[in-house]
């Protein structure tokens, strides 16, 4: 287990943010390392851009599940000694996670909104189809993937499909948002490399815009699972990953604010 001891009163590096409690530095225990760590990335302040950029880089990853306010987390797999420094230096680190996402911390199956429908597809290796068939999963021959829904969801199979590493992706609506589709994905770094993913659907069409105002540009395209990245060079406007929706509010505001459409092409899958 990672263990924290209070951060000296002596001079931190310039990089270091001021925060208004007493931040404790974060020691990473090689013998028992935590799944991954909850980390504080700042929005909308001085230089929030590119330290957001920079912990993207190092493997920082977006929960749009997560309880509370603090949605992002680093996978253990880039807990090196030199990342957990850098993130002491920023104080930005918030916890441990011991678990991979859909834990107590993130999504649980009382989180769905069981008014609106819902599907969790699954990772099933070939060897375990009767298995997973056993367990109440439903094939979709459109995507090529087992899945569950509400006619066939308990807390058990879920539970079983976690243990198992099954878990792919969550698409529908969270009961602590407003009744707009969701999707929280798996990967096999959350789940520590070892899923097995089956043959992709194939993937829609790319899409880029771009804004201008004032010399500076904004650029949002869309990503092969179906969310909107945004590229600014205005501190105003946060680089990052969104859902539709979210995309979508952000495109109403960048218009309001006066940016001007510029141009809208077909992305290049080799950016």
């Amino acid at each position: 287990m990672a263990t924290a001891s209070p951060i000296a009163s002596a001079h931190r590096s310039s990089s270091t943010r001021t925060m208004k409690t007493t931040y404790t530095t974060f020691v990473l225990n090689p013998s028992a390392i935590p799944f991954g760590v909850w980390i504080d990335i700042p929005f909308r302040t001085k230089g929030s851009t590119a330290i957001r950029d920079e912990a993207k880089n190092r493997g920082a990853r977006f929960v749009p599940a997560a309880k509370g306010n603090i949605k992002w987390w680093m996978p253990k797999n880039r807990l090196t000694a030199e990342t957990v420094q850098w993130l002491n230096d920023n104080q930005m680190i918030r916890g441990e996670r011991k678990a991979p996402v859909f834990n107590p911390n993130a999504m649980a199956v009382d989180d769905i909104n069981l008014a609106y429908p819902f599907r969790i597809f699954l990772y099933v290796p070939f060897a375990d189809k009767d298995y997973a068939k056993q367990m109440g999963a439903k094939w979709s021959g459109v995507d090529k993937r087992w899945y569950y829904d509400a006619t066939n969801l308990t807390k058990p199979r879920f539970d079983e499909a976690m243990k198992r590493q099954w878990l792919h992706s969550f698409h529908g609506s969270l009961k602590a948002t407003t009744p707009l589709a969701t999707a929280v994905y798996f990967s096999a770094e959350d789940l520590g490399g070892t899923a097995t993913a089956p043959t992709a659907a194939p993937a829609a069409e790319l899409q880029l815009w771009s804004f201008e105002k004032n010399g500076e540009i904004i650029i949002m395209f869309t990503t092969a699972d179906g969310r909107v990245n945004i590229k600014s060079s205005d501190e105003t406007y946060v680089s990052n990953i969104y859902t539709k929706e979210e995309a979508r509010t952000c495109w109403n505001c960048i218009v309001a604010d006066g940016w001007v459409l510029t141009g809208t092409s077909k992305k290049d899958t080799n950016e």
